[in-house]
Parts: C-alpha cells; sequence; structure tokens
C-alpha cells in the first residue's frame, strides 16, 4: 500500500501508468489522438494536494453533499433531475472537472489531471458554466421564499425547525413541478431546470471536441490522477 503524500519510486509509477491505460482506455485514446480541440483531451481537477502523491487513485464518494449550495436548492435540483433525467448524473455522487486549468485551480485547488475508468456517466450543461454561481440557485431560492413566507431566514438557520423546513422544500419542489401555472416565479424555475438538464453533452468524445470551460459532472466509483506538475507523465501515457 502506498501512503498517502509519500514519493514514488519509478516502478510504482509506471504501476499506475498500466493501470491508466488498462481501465480508461477511452479517454487515452482520445489523448493520442488529434480529435480534442485543446490538442489534449485532457480534463482537469482542482484538488488539496497535501494528502496526494504525484500519481494515484482516489475513489468518488457516494455521499457528497453540496459545498457551495444552500441544502433546499441542492435538494430540488437532485430531486428534479431523479424525476425527469435520471440516467444524468447526480451532483451527489459524482466527481467534478473542467477542460480548463483556470476555473479547476480557481474554485477548488491545486491542478491535477484526472483519468475515468470505462463505463462512467458524464454530464455537461451546453449553456450553465457553473450550477452553483448560475440563475438557477436564485430561481429555486424565490420559490422556496414565496412558499415560506417572510420567517425564510429564521427557518434556514434554526435547527429545531428542521422539519418545517423539510415540509417547505418538498411543497416547494412540488409547485415547480406541478402548479407553474399559479405562479411566475413556480413556471421560471421549471423552465430553468429543464434548460440545464436537456441542453447537454452526456459522451466524453463530446466533451473532448468542444473544449467548453463549463463544468464537467463524472458519475463513477474512482478516478486516476496526475499532479500538472508531473506533466512530463502524460507522455507515458501517449506511448
Amino acid at each position: 500500500m502506498i501512503k498517502l503524500n509519500e514519493l514514488l519510486n519509478h516502478q510504482e509509477i509506471m504501476h499506475y501508468i498500466s493501470q491508466i491505460k488498462k481501465d480508461c482506455k477511452e479517454q487515452i485514446n482520445i489523448i493520442k489522438g488529434d480529435k480534442a480541440a485543446n490538442g489534449t483531451g485532457l480534463l482537469i481537477r482542482g484538488m488539496n494536494s497535501f494528502n496526494l502523491s504525484e500519481i494515484g487513485s482516489k475513489e468518488v464518494r457516494k455521499d457528497r453533499r453540496p459545498k457551495d449550495t444552500e441544502q433546499h436548492i441542492d435538494y430540488i435540483v437532485e430531486e428534479f433531475r431523479a424525476e425527469f433525467y435520471p440516467d444524468v448524473p447526480s451532483r451527489r455522487k459524482s466527481v467534478f472537472c473542467f477542460v480548463d486549468k483556470s476555473l479547476a485551480v480557481q474554485q477548488y485547488g491545486y491542478p491535477y489531471f484526472i483519468f475515468i475508468p470505462d463505463g462512467a456517466k458524464y454530464f455537461q450543461s451546453i449553456k450553465t458554466s457553473d450550477l452553483t454561481q448560475s440563475i438557477i440557485p436564485m430561481a429555486i431560492h424565490r420559490v422556496f421564499k414565496e412558499i415560506a413566507g417572510e420567517d425564510t431566514e429564521s427557518m434556514l438557520s434554526g435547527l429545531e425547525r428542521k422539519t418545517k423546513l423539510d415540509n417547505i422544500k418538498v411543497e416547494a419542489y412540488n409547485a415547480i413541478v406541478n402548479r407553474t401555472n399559479e405562479h411566475p416565479l413556480y413556471h421560471r424555475a421549471k423552465i430553468f431546470l429543464n434548460e440545464y438538464f436537456k441542453n447537454s453533452i452526456n459522451s466524453l468524445k463530446e466533451i473532448s471536441i468542444r473544449d467548453s470551460e463549463n463544468e464537467i459532472v463524472i458519475d463513477c466509483d474512482y478516478y486516476y490522477y496526475i499532479s500538472e506538475t508531473d506533466s512530463y507523465l502524460i507522455r507515458e501515457l501517449r506511448k
């Protein structure tokens, strides 16, 4: 077992290179080809490098909770996805990355190239670069506030009101899905959610060719990573 943050010897590094070539054939074929718009076909993820070696693998959490999204917004987005777009990867069980280094570093940490095993599910919204920074959270929050009334903020911060808050989340979701004719806020939120999920790319090949700055959501059990400072290892993958 290789310890985290431990310098690896050549044999250990080549073991990972071999595993990446074996498990990530689709991505390796893209990297070796010339069809990727950015000339690489590489996916980049910002991560905290403190506990990571220069190359390795990492399991994907399947109980992820939003870092920058309020819980009632995450609830409605996830419920909407599960009901209407079940083939789209769940944000709670996925890994996030970009094809743009600056965005990965800006939002998450040090840049690492990541390699995804074959069989993963991909999602990249065509119109929305980052869900948390889009108009969708505001549209959902306005519905939530309309349902909750003036007491919204106190309910969001009061743990003793969790049951009431959960009921309001369900009611807000029902309003967005089934009561769009009652209020323009409900109608707008549903439109924005549909646009986000429906107008999307769902294959690694298309994502690589398009070379969009929008975030990429990937449903997989694990992934491999290589530090951007050790990019010479990419040459080994192209052999």
